[in-house]
């Protein structure tokens, strides 16, 4: 991120969340801690993910372990979260971009599903305590995997339709952003693998720090099609255009939304 540029507004904006969560993880009142992170809230109403997302790098930086960034970072995935079960762009339940956002509800929560379990595996101590906690991360990083129909369909439906338009800058950068995902989902996949043959602690660790990774190019990635992606497909794209997109999407066909393992 280190090639990005913030305006001063948002240099001061990231300094001021740095500042209240170092502040949440040094006060140990639990009345104090409330009142900051009310106050924490406050300030990502007015943050992007990519302003949060750097003042949270500096703190990592810093030294802010793990744990500690557990204490505040579960307040702004909550309110991502809200805007991805919940967008502002609407369509009818027939056309492709509905099927799309209700993609990224299903995604959105087997990757939290895929947090919460790694955290819970934190809670122990060794490898023989946690066989239920690793088939169920098995099972949840295999869903992300299938989801990958998701991008797919995007990649061979929606973005040569937008393309044919002259809109190619906004395709091409959701192209990059879904291979660094897939790159990230398989790293996640291979350090699965080597699951007890590491240090317990170690794995967990960087465990939750890749899953925390993906976790967050999601949510920004999300916003990006529902803010812009989306939005100017409404706008440049015809009915007989979506129609084609629409049987461009069935051609390729759909991952199941559902939880039951084949």
């Amino acid at each position: 991120m280190a090639d990005i540029l913030l305006s001063p507004a948002q240099t001061d904006l990231r300094e001021k969340l740095k500042s209240i969560m170092r502040q949440i993880k040094a006060e140990t009142t639990p009345k104090e801690i409330e009142k900051l992170k009310a106050s924490f809230k406050t300030l990502l109403d007015q943050a992007d993910p990519v302003v949060i997302a750097m003042a949270e790098q500096d703190l990592a930086q810093e030294g802010m372990s793990m744990n500690e960034f557990l204490a505040v970072c579960d307040i702004h995935l909550e309110l991502f979260r809200e805007k991805i079960q919940n967008p502002d762009l609407k369509v009818p339940e027939d056309h492709p971009i509905a099927r799309f956002q209700e993609d990224h509800r299903v995604i959105l929560s087997w990757m939290d599903k895929l947090r919460e379990t790694i955290k819970e595996i934190a809670n122990y101590d060794n490898w023989n305590e946690v066989e239920s906690h690793l088939a169920k991360v098995k099972f949840l990083l295999e869903k992300l995997m299938e989801a990958e129909n998701h991008n797919v369909r995007q990649e061979s439906a929606l973005f040569p339709a937008l393309e044919q338009k002259g809109i190619e800058k906004p395709p091409a950068i959701m192209w990059q952003e879904h291979t660094e995902m897939r790159q990230d989902k398989k790293a996640l996949l291979l350090l699965f693998e080597k699951a007890k043959e590491m240090d317990f602690t170690l794995w967990v660790n960087q465990m939750y720090t890749l899953s925390m990774r993906l976790y967050e190019k999601f949510l920004l990635h999300t916003q990006k099609e529902q803010n812009i992606l989306y939005k100017v497909a409404l706008e440049v794209l015809s009915q007989q255009d979506w129609l084609n997109v629409k049987e461009a999407t069935e051609e390729v066909g759909f991952f199941a939304l559902s939880e039951e393992k084949k």
